[in-house]
């Protein structure tokens, strides 16, 4: 009882913070979409862009490279904000009596191919970096890294143990 009661907790707890995050990355896709809209339309803002970026350079260098620039950070966030949303819906249906089931297993592998799009993603702006660093001798932003990659493997072979786990749970229900 006292076990149940930990894990129900530590899964209560688990949603809440799964909620703060996807709130928070869809309002950093929002802000970082509005400051793009408002930094191309007041070129005079582009020294104090979201997160205080200075995108001057890459703004008078081609706005078609900020617009770029602009749709990757949030894109990214915005796919973040999903692999979140879809933790919460995992984490709102979870039943501790049957925790193998074919719906937990299909919403992990949903959010191990958004987080394989989030690392494609940031390949792709690395790349787009890259290119900007190379013409304008200016890096903005951050390199996205493999993490995504990682944990995408991960998130998948967890969902390869809980469809292993839904086909143990069936064979105990046929044979009692």
């Amino acid at each position: 009882m006292l076990i149940k009661t930990k894990t129900s907790t530590i899964l209560k707890a688990m949603r809440i913070i799964a909620w703060i995050a996807f709130i928070g990355l869809m309002v950093q896709a929002g802000a970082i979409l509005i400051s793009g809209i408002i930094t191309f339309n007041n070129p005079a803002g582009a020294n104090d862009f979201y997160d205080h970026m200075d995108v001057s350079k890459l703004l008078s260098f081609s706005p078609l490279h900020f617009a770029v620039f602009v749709f990757f950070l949030a894109s990214t966030s915005v796919l973040k904000s999903i692999v979140w949303y879809l933790v919460i819906k995992c984490l709102t249906g979870f039943n501790l009596t049957q925790p193998f089931t074919m719906t937990v297993v299909k919403r992990l592998e949903q959010i191990s191919i958004l987080l394989l799009a989030v690392w494609g993603l940031g390949v792709f702006a690395n790349g787009h970096m890259n290119y900007i660093l190379f013409e304008i001798g200016d890096f903005i932003g951050e390199k996205a890294g493999g993490e995504f990659l990682f944990m995408a493997g991960l998130v998948y072979v967890i969902s390869q143990i809980f469809k292993r786990g839904v086909e143990i749970q069936a064979e105990n229900e046929l044979t009692v």
